[in-house]
């Protein structure tokens, strides 16, 4: 765990120059001689900066020749000063005077707001503008990460310790043995550093050249991982920085995390198709510039939109959003129309790694290095060369008692596979899964099977032309029906690149009535065995679909299908239950109005043949995609999906004189996940159908909606109706479903200390259901989550026809 922890923790960057140069170095404080941490030091010739360490030292290594160097940290007036580099370092220490902000006017307004959020909204609105100010850089990058583990929970020390015992090596570290595995404590601190050569060519093609690789991280070795630079600019056009601390805080583990980089350009090219706005007084280098007549653009429609918004005195939020769409469609449309008109999202990222880059010495480093590095890292850097140059590995036991163990290790592998499951796979393409025979999915309980358990596989067998074909057979055993149940899907894609395939579904299985979304399995299982609660009811399904799918052109997909059906009725086969024996569980039938006495008979449970033909058609507008091992996998739209299904079935009572019932169904569904901010998003989803004649409906078709009334649930809640009872909400009659989910941040209870911190989120959900001889059910909801990073927790409010029905609380546990 600490491992691949220490493996994803942060990235960084710097700027180098020739080895022919002389080093300029300094301290920088504010007036009270106090250190500014990361204050930035830019040398406007070389368009190169670095920053200063934790104690306000900084140092860069220039060739000979005259600069201007610009001193500079928010809060605090820049110094420019000329610096002559020769044949002799220069020490030049700064002192930054405090900046003083004087405001010549203040407006109250009715509404009270912050003259400053003006500007703000117009440095946001801004941003596509700035984000794409330039179409190439090639630069020198410096990227530098460390940290510093402050606490590790008992319950890892305790692995770690017992991984400690099973190693047979030791380490020496400072003349002394120790387990290889404890080298890890609280208080350690780990560096890494790398020196690469980035290019960037406009919109997002980068090439990350690493030279040179340095890191104390534990078990690193040999291994290079070149990490990304940070794209973000923050609207900056060319940032010479960047600088950050993060606090980590994961179930007890506590660690401090930096972030540093310095980028020297060597050479960048303006994007001379995008239209530069008249407020904007600068170039890319942030030099004032004054356009003349003779070398402005065609003003277009878009750009008299976006000076007139630039010009109002008071921007408000709509304004400001308007802004920054106009800006994004200037951006767009600077771009080639190979790119801005592909819909393929492409890993633009080049990683090229040279050799011998990690075999540096330290007299390497000092000479390339921009950021001096604090006396953490200065003591990791230490500890490390000693690991290096001091470690010899020492073998315990001897040859045979060697062998041991590896015989014990091989029996409790193959014991895992056994118990556990695994993946076998080879070259050709072929992979085999086996589930494990401790799979919980696979063993459960409920009134109608009593338990059940079972064992289930995956194959699949892939081409070089892109064919691909995928079985998964699963087995299980009813022990109070004393009936075999069984399942096998498979899938043949005739290609992969066009989500081109055939399926064939067939098995003897206990259904759920509830083809939507119904009870958990292993929640019906507790509430069975403990609570004598048997809330899931089942039928016999023995079945058989065929069916193609394809995507005609991108986003566009058609969905063919048969199925055929023999159900049949199931009544409860056990009473057991670990607790309240004496009690009944109750009827194997759903509790609905349209099952009651006295409603239309033919809406009940009954043994039937069923067949039904579908045709489903799916839409997404501009649908964006990735193109991975040959495979095409769907990355979404700004676009909704549009789903229309028809289907006709065919239903066979046999107790009936007219045996045969045609149904003809046409239902619609379209739903959109928008991300609105920084962990904020906004989804919605509606959904309608109705059949053209309803008399002859069974309830096994009747239209279901997922209902999760339990107040503990696990996963399977997304756009779920949080109150009313399983099945009370399923209709044959047209029907209209609606559901809105607004998460954010911060809103309410994310305000208060303590909690503000944290990585949890609020939501607010509005959810609808309406259909004929049914009241309409509103329902509101308040939830919290990423509650310890795998629940939500929160309260819900029904409504019919606008009056007060119930309440209830509800935990999820999310672990899909």
């Amino acid at each position: 765990m600490i491992k691949h922890f220490f493996r994803i923790v942060l990235i960084f960057m710097v700027s180098l120059q020739t080895s022919h140069s002389q080093i300029l170095k300094g301290r920088i404080t504010n007036p009270n001689g106090e250190p500014i941490q990361y204050a930035t030091v830019y040398i406007q010739e070389l368009k190169q900066g670095t920053t200063a360490n934790t104690k306000g030292d900084y140092e860069l290594r220039l060739p000979p020749g005259k600069y201007m160097v610009i001193y500079q940290s928010l809060g605090f007036e820049p110094i420019f000063a000329d610096i002559t580099m020769a044949d002799k370092p220069v020490n030049k220490n700064v002192t930054l005077p405090i900046q003083y902000y004087v405001i010549p006017e203040v407006r109250i307004t009715a509404s009270g707001e912050d003259p400053a959020y003006i500007i703000m909204r117009k440095v946001i609105g801004m941003a596509p503008y700035y984000l794409s100010n330039v179409s190439y850089y090639k630069a020198e990058v410096y990227l530098k990460g460390n940290l510093v583990i402050n606490r590790i929970p008992k319950i890892i020390q305790k692995t770690m310790k017992m991984e400690a015992k099973k190693n047979s090596a030791t380490i020496s570290v400072g003349g002394k043995e120790q387990p290889a595995e404890e080298m890890i404590k609280e208080g350690d601190s780990f560096l890494m550093e790398s020196f690469n050569e980035m290019e960037f060519t406009a919109p997002d093609k980068y090439v990350q050249r690493v030279i040179s690789f340095n890191s104390t991280f534990p078990e690193q070795g040999n291994e290079i991982s070149p990490m990304d630079f940070i794209e973000a600019s923050f609207y900056h056009w060319l940032p010479v920085s960047h600088k950050f601390d993060i606090n980590i805080g994961i179930v007890g583990f506590k660690a401090d995390a930096g972030y540093g980089s310095s980028v020297k350009y060597l050479n960048v090219k303006p994007n001379l198709a995008l239209a530069k706005p008249k407020t904007i007084s600068t170039d890319f280098t942030g030099k004032p510039v004054k356009v003349a007549a003779a070398d402005t653009m065609p003003v277009t429609k878009t750009k008299q939109q976006i000076e007139k918004l630039l010009e109002k005195d008071q921007l408000n939020n709509r304004d400001m959003v308007k802004l920054s769409k106009l800006m994004d469609k200037e951006s767009k449309n600077s771009m080639p129309d190979s790119s801005k008109n592909s819909l393929e999202i492409k890993d633009n990222t080049t990683h090229i790694i040279e050799k011998d880059a990690n075999k540096k010495d330290s007299a390497y480093w000092a000479q390339v290095r921009p950021i001096p590095l604090s006396e953490v890292e200065l003591r990791s850097i230490r500890v490390s060369d000693s690991l290096k140059g001091k470690t010899e590995l020492k073998e315990m036991k001897s040859d045979s008692a060697v062998m041991a163990p590896k015989k014990q290790n091989k029996f409790v592998s193959t014991a895992q596979k056994i118990f556990l499951g695994h993946t076998w796979a080879d070259t050709s393409g072929f992979r085999f899964t086996y589930g494990g025979l401790f799979d919980l999915e696979n063993l459960r309980f409920n009134s109608v099977d009593g338990f059940v358990y079972g064992l289930d596989f995956s194959m699949q067998k892939s081409w070089k032309n892109f064919k691909q074909l995928y079985i998964a057979p699963e087995i299980l055993w009813a022990f109070n029906r004393e009936d075999l149940i069984w399942r096998v899907n498979t899938i043949f894609r005739l290609n992969t690149q066009k989500l081109n395939q055939i399926f064939l579904r067939t098995g003897v299985t206990s259904t759920d009535i509830n083809n939507v979304a119904g009870i958990n399995p292993f929640i019906n299982s507790i509430t069975s065995l403990l609570l004598k609660k048997n809330y899931m009811k089942l039928y016999e399904s023995r079945y058989v679909t065929f069916g193609y799918m394809n995507e005609i052109v991108n986003g566009f997909r058609l969905e063919v299908s048969a199925n055929f059906e023999d159900r049949r009725v199931l009544q409860n086969s056990t009473n057991f239950s670990l607790l309240k024996r004496s009690t009944p569980y109750s009827d194997n039938i759903p509790v609905n109005d349209y099952l009651a006495a006295g409603s239309n008979p033919l809406n009940a449970l009954r043994d039937m043949r069923h067949a039904d033909f579908s045709t489903k058609v799916s839409y997404t507008p501009y649908q964006k995609y990735r193109m991975r091992n040959g495979r095409k996998i769907s990355a979404g739209s700004d676009w909704p999906t549009f789903t229309l299904t028809y289907q006709h079935g065919i239903d066979e009572f046999s107790e009936m004189t007219d045996k045969i019932r045609h149904t003809d169904m046409l239902r619609f569904e379209t739903g959109k996940r928008h991300e609105t901010g920084a962990f904020s998003e906004f989804r919605w989803r509606v959904r309608t159908g109705g059949y053209f004649d309803n008399r002859d409906l069974t309830f096994y078709d009747f239209f279901h909606v997922n209902s999760q009334p339990l107040p503990v649930l696990i996963n399977n809640y997304e756009d779920a109706f949080m109150l009313p009872s399983y099945y009370s909400m399923s209709t044959p009659e047209f029907y209209g479903e609606v559901h809105l989910k607004y998460t954010t941040p911060y809103l309410l209870i994310k305000l208060l200390p303590g909690i503000s911190n944290t990585l949890m989120r609020e939501n607010l959900s509005l959810s609808y259901l309406g259909s004929r001889y049914h009241k309409n059910y509103t329902e509101l909801g308040y939830s919290i989550s990423e509650v310890f990073f795998l629940g939500e927790i929160g309260v819900y409010v029904g409504f019919e026809d606008v009056k007060y029905k119930s309440v209830g609380g509800k935990l999820v546990f999310k672990f899909n």
